[in-house]
Protein backbone atom coordinates (compact mmCIF):
# COMPACT_ATOMS: atom_id res chain seq x y z
CA UNK A 1 0.00 0.00 0.00
CA UNK A 2 1.46 3.43 -0.81
CA UNK A 3 0.16 6.25 1.60
CA UNK A 4 -0.67 9.48 0.05
CA UNK A 5 -1.65 12.71 0.69
CA UNK A 6 -4.63 11.90 -0.63
CA UNK A 7 -5.89 8.15 -0.53
CA UNK A 8 -3.97 5.36 -0.24
CA UNK A 9 -3.23 3.28 -3.14
CA UNK A 10 -3.50 -0.20 -2.48
CA UNK A 11 -2.54 -3.30 -4.62
CA UNK A 12 -3.78 -6.80 -2.53
CA UNK A 13 -3.12 -10.36 -4.12
CA UNK A 14 -4.48 -13.81 -3.23
CA UNK A 15 -4.65 -17.18 -4.85
CA UNK A 16 -6.23 -17.62 -8.00
CA UNK A 17 -9.63 -19.15 -6.67
CA UNK A 18 -10.39 -15.83 -3.88
CA UNK A 19 -9.92 -12.90 -6.34
CA UNK A 20 -13.59 -11.81 -5.66
CA UNK A 21 -12.81 -11.09 -2.03
CA UNK A 22 -10.34 -8.52 -2.72
CA UNK A 23 -10.54 -4.62 -3.54
CA UNK A 24 -7.99 -2.22 -5.01
CA UNK A 25 -7.95 1.72 -4.19
CA UNK A 26 -6.48 4.56 -5.52
CA UNK A 27 -7.04 8.08 -7.85
CA UNK A 28 -9.99 8.66 -5.61
CA UNK A 29 -12.04 5.31 -6.17
CA UNK A 30 -12.15 1.89 -4.57
CA UNK A 31 -12.80 -1.35 -6.56
CA UNK A 32 -14.50 -4.63 -5.01
CA UNK A 33 -13.59 -8.18 -6.71
CA UNK A 34 -17.32 -9.22 -6.01
CA UNK A 35 -18.37 -6.03 -8.60
CA UNK A 36 -15.49 -6.13 -11.05
CA UNK A 37 -12.66 -8.65 -12.79
CA UNK A 38 -10.00 -8.42 -10.36
CA UNK A 39 -8.37 -12.44 -11.89
CA UNK A 40 -4.83 -10.90 -12.25
CA UNK A 41 -4.21 -10.24 -8.67
CA UNK A 42 -5.24 -14.03 -8.11
CA UNK A 43 -1.37 -15.53 -8.27
CA UNK A 44 0.76 -18.51 -7.23
CA UNK A 45 2.00 -17.25 -3.58
CA UNK A 46 4.61 -19.87 -3.40
CA UNK A 47 6.66 -18.17 -5.85
CA UNK A 48 7.63 -14.55 -5.92
CA UNK A 49 5.46 -12.13 -7.53
CA UNK A 50 6.66 -8.65 -9.14
CA UNK A 51 3.97 -5.97 -8.57
CA UNK A 52 3.49 -2.77 -9.73
CA UNK A 53 1.58 0.63 -10.13
CA UNK A 54 2.06 3.44 -12.54
CA UNK A 55 0.94 6.77 -13.59
CA UNK A 56 0.23 6.80 -16.79
CA UNK A 57 -1.48 9.61 -19.10
CA UNK A 58 -4.13 10.45 -15.93
CA UNK A 59 -4.81 6.76 -15.25
CA UNK A 60 -2.96 4.46 -12.83
CA UNK A 61 -1.80 1.62 -14.12
CA UNK A 62 -1.78 -1.96 -12.08
CA UNK A 63 0.97 -4.69 -12.89
CA UNK A 64 1.22 -8.21 -11.89
CA UNK A 65 4.25 -10.01 -13.25
CA UNK A 66 4.76 -7.76 -15.84
CA UNK A 67 1.27 -7.34 -17.19
CA UNK A 68 -1.13 -5.15 -16.86
CA UNK A 69 -3.83 -6.16 -14.42
CA UNK A 70 -5.88 -3.15 -14.05
CA UNK A 71 -6.52 0.59 -14.47
CA UNK A 72 -8.19 3.19 -12.70
CA UNK A 73 -8.24 7.07 -13.88
CA UNK A 74 -6.47 9.58 -12.13
CA UNK A 75 -7.78 12.52 -10.25
CA UNK A 76 -7.49 15.87 -11.77
CA UNK A 77 -4.60 17.39 -8.69
CA UNK A 78 -1.36 15.62 -8.06
CA UNK A 79 -0.85 12.98 -5.39
CA UNK A 80 2.55 12.97 -3.25
CA UNK A 81 3.84 9.55 -1.89
CA UNK A 82 4.55 9.77 1.75
CA UNK A 83 4.86 6.45 3.00
CA UNK A 84 4.28 2.52 2.09
CA UNK A 85 3.18 -0.26 4.15
CA UNK A 86 2.98 -3.98 3.74
CA UNK A 87 0.58 -6.09 4.90
CA UNK A 88 0.02 -10.11 4.96
CA UNK A 89 -2.68 -12.44 5.94
CA UNK A 90 -0.41 -15.21 7.26
CA UNK A 91 3.60 -15.31 6.13
CA UNK A 92 4.85 -12.94 3.85
CA UNK A 93 8.07 -11.54 2.40
CA UNK A 94 9.77 -8.61 0.19
CA UNK A 95 12.24 -9.10 -1.88
CA UNK A 96 13.04 -5.17 -2.93
CA UNK A 97 10.49 -2.11 -3.68
CA UNK A 98 11.94 0.73 -5.74
CA UNK A 99 9.45 3.98 -6.59
CA UNK A 100 10.96 5.52 -9.43
CA UNK A 101 9.54 9.56 -10.74
CA UNK A 102 9.97 8.86 -14.61
CA UNK A 103 13.97 7.39 -15.09
CA UNK A 104 15.08 8.58 -11.97
CA UNK A 105 14.89 5.92 -8.92
CA UNK A 106 13.64 7.95 -5.71
CA UNK A 107 13.94 5.12 -3.43
CA UNK A 108 15.07 1.65 -3.35
CA UNK A 109 15.53 -0.61 -0.89
CA UNK A 110 16.43 -4.11 0.13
Amino acid sequence: MLITDGMPISLLLSSKGCVSELALMGGGRSVSGKHEDLSAFGVDLSDWVTVGCRSVDGKLVYEVNGSEAYVLPLGPEPVRIVGMMFLFVGTGSVQAVRLQEGDDTAYRAF
